[in-house]
């Protein structure tokens, strides 16, 4: 199996939130050479303290944190990754848990396909001005058993992928795909990340995958849950409009039609 690192993006869940999705990574059957625990401007600071008490007490090695009071979770963490020890890279945001077999499955299908892969993302389409707008399309997520459409199209394929736009809650690559963020001046820091990362490979050839385990997997092992959504996301924020905005015109600029 190749070896991976795994990044964990904690921004503004409880304790007991972290705690259980800390527990999830512990129980990864195919561990992560090292964990990368990013809290880049959280806004809980106990996370942080949780953290260090969580490793300490199960006495976890190669378990390491980021800090930073800026909040720079969006781009940050795939910097951070262009320096990873490993080839592979797994991206956790703190809304998805993943079960046992998920980073072994994951990091499998992306050596597969040499691809960007995940369970949750979009299959774009145009607004009635014949715009791209975010979140605006198919959204592929791994229950999808009664999206008869998407379920056909797998079945067909006697396969567990689907070429996607964008990813999104963090995605499984290898760390050569990062050229494709970092090979011009980011338009903005603050938001928009998954987009860029995924349309600018796809523009590159690289195939960018949504993964769903329930289809050909019965005992659900690999798969990633999706919980508090909600309250994590950015989308949700004061700001929603002016974001939303702002990656809507991520798509227009970079995707091809």
């Amino acid at each position: 199996m190749e070896e991976y690192t795994l990044y964990l993006n904690y921004f503004n869940k409880t304790t007991d939130e972290l705690i259980e999705h800390l527990d999830c990574a512990k129980k990864q059957s195919h561990k992560p050479k090292i964990v990368v625990a990013c809290f880049l401007g959280t806004k809980n600071p106990e996370l942080f303290t949780t953290y260090l008490e969580y490793v300490k007490k199960h006495k976890l090695k190669n378990w390491y944190y980021t800090v930073s009071n800026y909040n720079y979770k969006y781009i940050g963490r795939y910097q951070l990754a262009i320096n990873s020890p490993t080839d592979y890279i797994v991206m956790l945001d703190d809304d998805r848990y993943p079960y046992e077999n998920y980073c072994k499955r994951m990091v499998q299908t992306a050596k597969k396909y040499d691809a960007i892969v995940q369970q949750y993302g979009w299959i774009l389409k145009k607004n009635k001005k014949g715009e791209w707008e975010d979140m605006s399309g198919s959204m592929a997520h791994p229950l999808l058993l009664n999206k008869k459409s998407f379920v056909k199209a797998l079945l067909d394929t006697k396969s567990n992928v689907m070429e996607v736009d964008y990813l999104c809650g963090g995605m499984v690559f290898h760390k050569k795909h990062l050229c494709n963020i970092f090979n011009e001046p980011l338009i903005t820091d603050k938001t928009g990340e998954d987009i860029i990362f995924c349309l600018k490979s796809k523009a590159k050839g690289v195939k960018v995958l949504a993964y769903f385990p329930q289809i050909l997997e019965q005992d659900g092992s690999d798969w990633l849950a999706h919980k508090g959504g909600i309250v994590s996301s950015t989308l949700k924020s004061p700001d929603s409009p002016k974001i939303k905005k702002i990656r809507s015109l991520l798509i227009q600029k970079y995707k091809n039609d």
